[in-house]
């Protein structure tokens, strides 16, 4: 039919190698990212990339309807965009129990009882004593100062040594 639209057979056009005549679109996919329609986008692809990923957004948008969404997928894949989802897919989460949470105020009292100060604690450990403080009233203030996962692993370790016993 005279003045139908063909798509294939067309040129590709690449920055580092030589144009190409491809005669379908399996031939165009294989070919791999970078290959653009016409030379004037060769050279502004490294300098125009949104309006690249843009063109072949609205080009992979407008033939996603005419072909397979695996095709579409690779499409998308090949031309530097984000893979779409293709359908929501279920999993099952598992529920991860937790252990209780360490009584550090308690901890820093034993301590304590052993003989080590505020500030003993606080430079064995490698923080202030003000630090130590906060970890030690939260209890009686209610706010929420616990020590960080090292600092915590350090004063178990401090209390091991001193009572002689470890935390569960």
């Amino acid at each position: 039919m005279p003045g139908a639209f063909h798509e294939f057979p067309k040129w590709k056009y690449n920055a580092t190698e030589e144009a190409r005549i491809v005669t379908s679109r399996s031939e165009e996919l294989a070919l791999g990212p970078g290959w653009v329609d016409r030379p004037d986008l060769v050279h502004s692809i490294e300098s125009k990339p949104v309006e690249l990923r843009q063109a072949a957004e609205t080009a992979g948008a407008k033939r996603h309807t005419s072909q397979s969404p695996e095709l579409y997928q690779r499409e998308r894949v090949l031309a530097g965009l984000p893979m779409r989802r293709l359908r929501a897919v279920r999993c099952h989460v598992p529920v991860i129990e937790r252990p209780e949470p360490i009584d550090w105020p308690a901890i820093i009292a034993e301590l304590q009882r052993q003989g080590a100060s505020l500030r003993q604690i606080g430079g064995a450990i490698g923080v202030s004593h003000n630090t130590v403080t906060c970890w030690q009233q939260r209890r009686s203030r209610g706010t929420a100062s616990i020590p960080n996962h090292a600092d915590g692993e350090a004063l178990l370790e401090l209390h091991a040594i001193l009572c002689g016993d470890e935390v569960e």
